[in-house]
């Protein structure tokens, strides 16, 4: 069953916890509000994205929105149309790589991230996440992003 991440604030982010964590001891960063510090700070906000500290996906809807891995889901069927592709963004992963909601980041804690989901259940009975992780290999990687839509007007939504 695909993984459906709600987003009702800034967006979506990548990131992975340690890597986060180890970032912001690097810069001696002591604040819990992450993002309002990012924008704030437009070189430290730079910084990491050129470090590959976290990929922010923002400018978006707020919405739910199913969010898969090429090699660990199933690709989008036939139903669905890509619209955008984005590529080039650098990530470091250590272990594990997280899907969240940017509200999240603000506050940012470890204690919030400690598990390997933060799901709600919604009023129609649908489980939603705030924030999930994936198990991928530690290493530095190059992410590509991409958009998609369903062809035809989603009418059920009993089946995600």
């Amino acid at each position: 069953m695909d993984k459906v991440l709600g987003t009702y604030s800034y967006g979506i982010c990548l990131f992975s916890v340690e890597v986060m964590q180890e970032f912001l001891k690097q810069e001696k960063i002591r604040g819990k509000k992450i993002v309002d510090k990012f924008q704030k700070d437009k070189k430290l906000y730079l910084k990491t994205l050129e470090k590959g500290v976290w990929i922010p996906v923002v400018g978006i809807n707020s919405g739910d929105y199913i969010i898969k891995i090429e090699g660990q889901n199933a690709p989008f069927d036939e139903e669905w149309q890509e619209l955008l592709s984005y590529d080039g963004f650098n990530l470091e992963v250590k272990d594990t790589l997280c899907f969240a909601d940017i509200g999240m980041l603000n506050p940012f804690g470890e204690e919030l991230f400690s598990g390997y989901e933060d799901s709600y259940e919604t009023m129609d009975g649908k489980k939603n996440y705030r924030q999930f992780k994936y198990d991928i290999p530690s290493g530095k990687y190059l992410i590509n992003i991409k958009g998609y839509a369903r062809k035809k007007e989603f009418i059920d939504a009993s089946n995600r």
